[in-house]
């Protein structure tokens, strides 16, 4: 049984993977708490800070990708490990605001030595924000988003200096990190488009270079 306690929020839209992985952590001795997509987790974390989130990153409603980039600008004390079957190998995928990743698949004893080693060497509390994080939005998920007249896809992305919403038309390219400026404080905001959950399918998906 592992002799630092830890509180984790395990999100993961599949009941079972989300089950099994709590139940190992509280056999451990570490205090835990799941939900089932960003939503649900947002509100656990109203009453209930966690000090390490476990996300999966392709989740109906808001998606891990969304979620963990509210995460690192809002909350960036919390050490936060993305999942994924989408992505092998054990580096970070880019573009993905977590500072670390675990390949489901790969067995779960690495995920629960790695979240160990985390707790026992805690992470700086003033942890910054990478350049290579995007805002994640989705083009139909939220009410901010639409289509204009012409049938041109919208959503209003806040910008993480101001917090003053911006308008950005949407493109056809899904997991492309763009670039824009803030219109009110000039500071440069990276945004990209949530691929579509499709669950009739397992295709891995890629994230593009930077434009």
């Amino acid at each position: 049984m592992s002799t630092t306690a830890t509180k984790l929020l395990i999100v993961d839209d599949e009941p079972l993977m989300r089950a099994l992985t709590a139940q190992i952590f509280r056999q451990r001795g570490h205090e835990v708490q799941t939900a089932v997509d960003g939503f649900s987790a947002l509100r656990t974390m109203r009453s209930w800070m966690p000090d390490v989130l476990i996300s999966d990153l392709n989740m109906p409603g808001m998606s891990g990708f969304e979620l963990l980039s509210i995460v690192r600008r809002r909350l960036a004390a919390i050490y936060v490990v993305a999942t994924s079957g989408a992505y092998t190998g054990e580096e970070l995928p880019v573009g993905i605001a977590a500072d670390a990743f675990h390949a489901k698949g790969t067995g779960i004893k690495a995920l629960v030595e790695q979240i160990e080693i985390s707790a026992k060497e805690r992470p700086s509390l003033l942890r910054g924000l990478s350049a290579s994080a995007p805002i994640w939005t989705s083009r139909s998920k939220t009410a901010a988003s639409g289509e204009r007249p012409g049938g041109t896809a919208y959503a209003m992305i806040s910008c993480p200096e101001c917090m003053r919403a911006l308008p950005q038309v949407l493109s056809d390219e899904i997991m492309t990190i763009h670039e824009t400026k803030c219109m009110y404080c000039e500071t440069p905001v990276h945004y990209a488009v949530v691929q579509e959950l499709n669950p009739a399918t397992s295709q891995p998906f890629g994230l593009a270079r930077q434009e």
